[in-house]
């Protein structure tokens, strides 16, 4: 494990995308599919250049994005794998195809979903109205995400931090932020919340310190402010990128701030899926690559 943490404590201090030979997504095989009794168990799943993530705790689980369009396989079969056939909540950050591309095959082949939640923004592409339609006949809660408001997943607590508003020029601004408080650990999604809402959620005088921080918007410098990175404050950072993606991410600015807090950074480009455990008192980490 700790050749592992200088592995990607070495990548994030050159921020370079090396060329090695990795297994396909397809075989990863975690090796606790089965959150351990008492623990938090938050997988940050390899899904190119989109999110996906899993939170686990003793029976509870939420989903938070679902991946791109046509994952619908993976994005099924990474589920199957945790043996997740219900969710308390699944969360849509926003409503860009890279988090919402497959989620309504989600919707169709899960077994029950308590409550979605989504920010109070809409978009015209058939993804999002066919995500609607599929919420809609399977008859599930939907509720609009305020910042303030807070739920229960099992033992642990969900903060919505964001979106403080309502009115952005930008799709990403309305990102659901979810800050996952288990004992004394925390995990912070940013989704692709970007400056201004980092700002807006910095002057709600909310706490946003977290262990783990999912960065924002894939690593874009249009996210992650050397302000919002104090107020974070993480020992862990995870990067949700694609492998020599369009967009540069994560971009060299980000990286640097990171690396210069102090952060061990995560990319799911360099390490595949990621996956921490926490007791509430400790964190371990596991990555594919």
């Amino acid at each position: 494990m700790r050749k592992l943490f200088r592995i990607a404590f070495v990548f994030a201090i050159l921020a370079l995308l090396t060329s090695c030979d990795y297994l396909p997504v397809s075989e990863f095989e975690p090796k606790e599919t089965v959150t351990p009794k008492g623990s938090l168990q938050v997988v940050f799943f390899d899904v190119k250049q989109a999110d996906c993530v899993l939170v686990m705790t003793d029976g509870h689980a939420m989903l938070v994005d679902a991946g791109d369009l046509r994952q619908d396989l993976l994005v099924l079969d990474y589920l199957k794998k945790y043996g997740i056939t219900k969710l308390d909540y699944l969360v849509a950050t926003h409503p860009d195809a890279d988090h919402i591309g497959s989620m309504t095959s989600v919707v169709n082949e899960m077994e029950s979903i308590g409550e979605v939640i989504m920010p109070d923004t809409t978009k015209t592409t058939n993804v999002f109205k066919n995500l609607i339609s599929a919420i809609e006949a399977k008859d599930i809660p939907l509720t609009i995400a305020m910042a303030g408001d807070s739920f229960s997943l099992g033992a642990a607590t969900v903060h919505i931090l964001a979106p403080v508003g309502n009115k952005y020029s930008k799709t990403n601004d309305f990102s659901v932020v979810l800050r996952i408080d288990f004992g004394d650990k925390s995990f912070l999604l940013a989704g692709d919340a970007e400056i201004k809402s980092e700002n807006e959620q910095l002057d709600s005088g909310r706490s946003l310190q977290a262990d783990v921080l999912k960065v924002g918007h894939h690593g874009s410098n249009t996210s992650s402010g050397q302000r919002y990175i104090d107020a974070v404050s993480p020992s862990y950072a995870v990067i949700t990128c694609g492998a020599g993606n369009k967009f540069g991410h994560p971009h060299k600015e980000v990286v640097d701030r990171l690396v210069k807090a102090g952060v061990m950074i995560f990319r799911t480009d360099l390490n595949g899926t990621i996956v921490f455990i926490t007791d509430g008192i400790t964190i371990q980490v596991e990555a594919q690559k």
